[in-house]
């Protein structure tokens, strides 16, 4: 069962879980979801600008609602920049989010009033991965490139075995800009939508 998983909290840990085949499965599954994404694309170390540096990166493993057995739980790993090395005068971070009493307020409101008011929520599946910052809109935004180590358990060396770095095309979780790249976007294609204003709380 699942809840008997050993969950890895480190790279350590995954070499010496009892469970290790069945994450190496979730990775290797993860690693084609980001390889059909183009997240990121192999740059030799030699070649990453002296003013940029390379981050660390690691996988946080956990589990998630199974889609195909509802009340079940499923392996899931996530591919993360460490990001607590990025620099905040270069990597633009703040964005102007929903307080959680603001939240709070909407659910009360809503389940009062449900008779009369109409409510949504959206998941969006691979929201940061699927937020481009290689293309000609990012280049508008002069958004800093980023460089990171490559993913562990699937390192790629050159032609020459020279050493290879990932620079991330995507605004990867981790990076401490990810939910302003992405939530500005979104922001963009929601207030397009006829009919739609940002409220003032």
């Amino acid at each position: 069962p699942t809840s008997r998983l050993h969950i890895p909290k480190n790279e350590r840990e995954y070499r010496q879980s009892p469970d290790k085949a069945i994450w190496r499965t979730t990775r290797e599954l993860k690693m084609d979801a980001y390889n059909a994404l183009n997240i990121y694309r192999l740059v030799p170390l030699s070649e990453v600008p002296k003013e940029s540096r390379v981050m660390g990166s690691l996988w946080v493993h956990g589990t998630k609602p199974d889609p195909k057995r509802p009340g079940s739980l499923m392996p899931t790993g996530r591919w993360c920049v460490k990001g607590t090395q990025m620099e905040h005068e270069i990597y633009e971070s703040y964005f102007d989010c929903m307080m959680s009493v603001t939240l709070n307020i909407m659910y009360c409101l809503y389940a009062a009033y449900s008779k009369y008011l109409k409510g949504a929520v959206a998941d969006i599946d691979n929201f940061f991965q699927s937020t481009r910052t290689d293309t000609k809109a990012a280049a508008e935004e002069k958004l800093p490139r980023l460089f990171c180590q490559q993913p562990p358990d699937f390192e790629k060396y050159g032609p020459n075995g020279e050493k290879l770095v990932a620079e991330i095309l995507v605004a990867l979780q981790g990076r401490i800009d990810a939910g302003r790249i992405s939530g500005q976007r979104l922001y963009k294609l929601i207030m397009a939508i006829d009919g739609i204003r940002q409220s003032d709380w």
